[in-house]
């Protein structure tokens, strides 16, 4: 049975690995016959067809075949690298944790050397795709923490005032799952567009998934709480903790940290084909040859993702601390569709309010000197659009057999992920300035009535 190198964090140490640098046994035969030549010194971005470009490379096929010759895909990126180059440092393409090396030391030409200049290309790959993960580690931790910074401002900006001393509950916020929701909404900025950011999209939205499992699915039931800045700032640090353990097996999934099972830790959104590994075809059609991947981990990015932060938590505050809901005013044409909680839809030529449901069950609006109202210009949020995610997320739950919260899935090009920003909504006409007749055809209301008490 063949060893295996272990992984290591920053700061561990690393005294074993030395011990399998001298003792260590022999591994699988490298799989028979040459690979092209590679060529160096061109951008990999004048490539008319990357596909074509790898694909006559032989590094897929030639990757298969060596994890095929082996018990599993265990450290396979570092092992055969140690098989073609055994004069090479062994730590140099260790690969299985955030904190490895993976610096490859060998050029185009050690790999035309011995007749495998394909590999190059895998090589450059890896170690792409490897210093990718961890920069995107620390800057969605910045990310993260720039957001924690504001904690403060959402009782102020919100009108939210803390629980009184009698008040036993406090106020509840399913803070973690509204923070993975909107790290989520944040995972792929329009500014990603090409098909050349394939691989990066893939990555982002792989470390986003794994941190909506994380929080059972993106649901955490609210917990009441009666010091907020403490509690959101809680959250922020276990969801900055989750990211890394995120990347951390995602990589370790890829790179073959020992123990792990590709089709677990291989995020789908990673796979470029359907190759028999999931850890190789992460860099089929050459989607990791970029030509430099970190400057594309542009500072509007991280901006964004503390800029959707924000507005989920104050949105879902807004509801949690408020008693904020979302209306649609069967009664308001546009003429009267013009206070600071409306927005006219005019593709659905229907007006959106947010309205309050008091602790005593009557419905009103917030008048225009509420705290509320800076929710839209403070934290950049559309009225129409953000009142439209939350229609849209009542409608994707209109059967309640699933929770109305903020959902972790990445954006599609421009557009927002289903309840992103999550919230109570109903339809109707608003009568006595207390309560609204539903509409009985609006998802949720096919018993018609009256709401939030009868009229």
């Amino acid at each position: 049975m063949r060893t295996t190198l272990h992984p290591w964090r920053v700061g561990s140490i690393t005294l074993a690995l030395s011990v399998l640098f001298f003792f260590r046994p022999a591994l699988a035969v490298l799989p028979d016959g040459d690979l092209p030549d590679c060529e160096e010194g061109k951008r990999w971005d004048s490539k008319d067809d990357m596909g074509a470009f790898w694909g006559g490379s032989g590094a897929d096929d030639y990757a298969v075949k060596y994890i095929d010759a082996n018990v599993d895909h265990s450290n396979w990126t570092q092992n055969l690298y140690m098989e073609l180059f055994p004069d090479a440092n062994h730590a140099d393409m260790s690969c299985v944790s955030w904190g490895s090396q993976c610096q490859l030391k060998k050029t185009c030409t050690d790999f035309n050397n011995i007749k495998k200049g394909g590999l190059y290309y895998l090589y450059v790959s890896v170690q792409n795709m490897h210093n990718f993960m961890v920069e995107l580690g620390h800057r969605m931790e910045q990310g993260i923490i720039l957001a924690s910074l504001s904690t403060g401002d959402f009782k102020a900006d919100l009108g939210i005032e803390d629980p009184k001393n009698d008040d036993t509950k406090g106020y509840a916020v399913a803070t973690l799952n509204i923070l993975a929701g909107a790290l989520g909404g944040a995972a792929a900025p329009a500014a990603f567009a090409g098909p050349e950011f394939a691989a990066i999209l893939g990555a982002m939205a792989g470390v986003v998934q794994i941190i909506a499992a994380a929080v059972d699915g993106s649901h955490v039931e609210p917990t009441p709480i009666k010091n907020f800045d403490d509690d959101v700032k809680k959250a922020i640090g276990q969801l900055a903790t989750q990211q890394w353990d995120a990347i951390d097996k995602i990589v370790g999934g890829v790179f073959g940290r020992q123990g792990s099972v590709q089709e677990d830790t291989v995020p789908k959104s990673m796979r470029r084909s359907d190759i028999k590994h999931p850890a190789v075809s992460v860099f089929s059609y050459g989607v990791w040859l970029l030509d430099n991947p970190n400057m594309d981990l542009a500072d509007g990015y991280f901006e964004e993702v503390s800029k959707k932060l924000k507005q989920a938590i104050a949105w879902s505050l807004a509801w949690q601390a408020r008693g904020s809901t979302v209306v649609l005013r069967d009664d308001l044409g546009q003429d009267r569709c013009n206070n600071k909680m409306n927005a006219w839809d005019a593709e659905h030529s229907i007006c959106y309010d947010l309205m309050n449901k008091l602790s005593n069950n009557d419905l009103i609006g917030f008048p225009d000197d509420d705290a509320l109202n800076k929710i839209w210009d403070k934290y950049g949020m559309d009225p129409m659009y953000t009142m439209r995610n939350s229609e849209d997320c009542w409608r994707t739950h209109k059967d309640g057999d699933k929770p109305i919260e903020p959902s972790a899935n990445p954006f599609n090009g421009n557009e927002l992920p289903k309840c992103f920003f999550a919230q109570d909504v109903h339809k109707g006409y608003f009568k006595s300035g207390k309560y609204i007749n539903l509409d009985n055809k609006f998802p949720g209301q096919e018993s018609g009535g009256s709401w939030p008490k009868s009229g």
